[in-house]
C-alpha cells in the first residue's frame, strides 16, 4: 500500500471529517484537499464523489459539467454513520489504517 492509494486517501479523509465532527470543528479545506494529501486535484475528485456517492459523507456538492468534468464544492462536509461503519468493519479500510499507523500519518496536520 502507499500514500496515494485509493484506501488511503479515503481513511484519511473520513478520519479528518470524523475527528473535526467529534471536536465539533469546521473542517478547513485545506487540511483536506488534493495539495493537503499530496495527489493530484482529479484523483481527490474522484474520491470524494465515490465518499458522497455511497453515502459516507455529507455536506458536499459534485456537480457535473459538459465533457464530465467534476467539481466538488464542499459546504459543511460532515461524515455519515454508514462512513463509520464503513471506515471501522471494512477490511481495506483496517489494512489503510494499519499502513497509516506504521508510517505515522493516519490524520494530516494533526
Amino acid at each position: 500500500m502507499a500514500q496515494n492509494d485509493m484506501y488511503v486517501v479515503m481513511y484519511k479523509v473520513l478520519a479528518y471529517l470524523y475527528d473535526c465532527m467529534k471536536k465539533g470543528a469546521e473542517p478547513e479545506d485545506a487540511r483536506w484537499g488534493a495539495s493537503a494529501l499530496g495527489i493530484p486535484e482529479s484523483y481527490w475528485t474522484a474520491i470524494v464523489t465515490q465518499l458522497v456517492g455511497h453515502g459516507f459523507v455529507e455536506g458536499v456538492t459534485v456537480s457535473e459539467f459538459m465533457g464530465g468534468r467534476l467539481l466538488v464544492t464542499p459546504i459543511n462536509p460532515i461524515m455519515t454513520m454508514e462512513g463509520v461503519e464503513f471506515m471501522e468493519e471494512n477490511g481495506m479500510m483496517r489494512k489503510a489504517l494499519r499502513f497509516l499507523q506504521d508510517t505515522k500519518a493516519a490524520i494530516p496536520g494533526l
